[in-house]
């Protein structure tokens, strides 16, 4: 356990990260006292515990899979003690149903390691403090630098030079799972609308008529079948992409939204936000909609 520096100011906001990667923690840690922010560092779930009976903590950065005590075993030790400490996970599983889990116990924000970006971390936590960042936002130098040569478009960030965005909609009703996905979204240059509702999906898609639909077929009302059904038979739309991201691994749903017409059929328990905005980015590189 990294001892916390009982110097700093009582204003800095203190952040309890458990990680077992010393890698990522160290640059967590850098990032973050970069910053103004306070950071005790543990290797593992069963020392941040035993931290927390001793100190306090404004906010926790916390890793699922550790030796000893894991993260579902921390938030599930905390509510136990009636410790109201909001959890922020970083880790390497960023399936749907793991998002889906960690909002029914109440995490505030997950990010996955496979795509950890550190000012996208800095970015959140001053979110959630509502902290004004300086105008000079200190971040650790690179090691290694090395030239972008990946594709345009890519989820660097890059912006298309197409002057028409492509329109995206994203038809979901867990308010969680899809601010997940929208976050991986806005490291591309698309026009993106969110629907929550399967009427609500036809409202949106009747007034944008957008390039590409990911769909959810379990939602309130009219059902994500219902509303490619709209799309495809009472529009009579071949041009509209639709990737379907169900919880549904059944063949007979798969085999009826490939009927209708839909490009993709992803299974959230077996794809990350971050493979999902990817089948996005192939389907509008192959409509022209982005360059190739």
């Amino acid at each position: 356990m990294i001892a916390q520096d009982h110097s700093s100011p009582i204003t800095r906001k203190h952040i309890l990260l458990l990680e077992d990667d010393d890698i990522l923690a160290d640059l967590i840690t850098e990032v973050l006292e970069r910053n103004g922010y306070l950071v005790t560092r543990c290797r593992d779930g069963e020392d941040g515990l035993a931290f927390l009976k001793v100190e306090n903590a404004d906010l926790i950065l916390l890793d699922i899979q550790m030796p000893k005590v894991n993260g579902y075993q921390v938030i599930e030790a905390l509510k136990d003690a009636r410790r109201n400490i909001p959890v922020i996970v970083i880790s390497n599983s960023g399936q749907p149903v793991e998002l889906q889990r960690l909002a029914r116990v109440g995490v505030v924000d997950y990010l996955i390691k496979a795509e950890f970006d550190p000012q996208e971390l800095l970015a959140m936590i001053n979110t959630f403090f509502d902290t004004k960042p300086s105008a000079t936002v200190a971040f650790p130098e690179p090691r290694q630098p090395q030239e972008d040569k990946s594709d345009a478009g890519a989820a660097s960030g890059k912006t298309f030079t197409s002057t028409k965005r492509p329109v995206v909609l994203l038809v979901e009703d867990d308010a969680f799972l899809a601010d997940i996905i929208m976050q991986k979204l806005r490291q591309y240059s698309y026009e993106l609308h969110l629907a929550r509702t399967g009427e609500e999906a036809v409202r949106e898609y009747e007034q944008l008529r957008p390039d590409l639909i990911l769909l959810d077929l379990l939602l309130p009302g009219m059902s994500g079948v219902d509303v490619l059904r709209h799309i495809r038979n009472e529009r009579s739309d071949t041009q509209t992409r639709v990737i379907v991201v169900s919880n549904f691994s059944e063949d007979g749903h798969r085999d009826a939204v490939e009927q209708l017409g839909a490009s993709r059929y992803l299974v959230k328990a077996s794809v990350s936000p971050g493979e999902i905005a990817k089948a996005v980015e192939e389907e509008l590189r192959t409509q022209g909609k982005i360059p190739s």
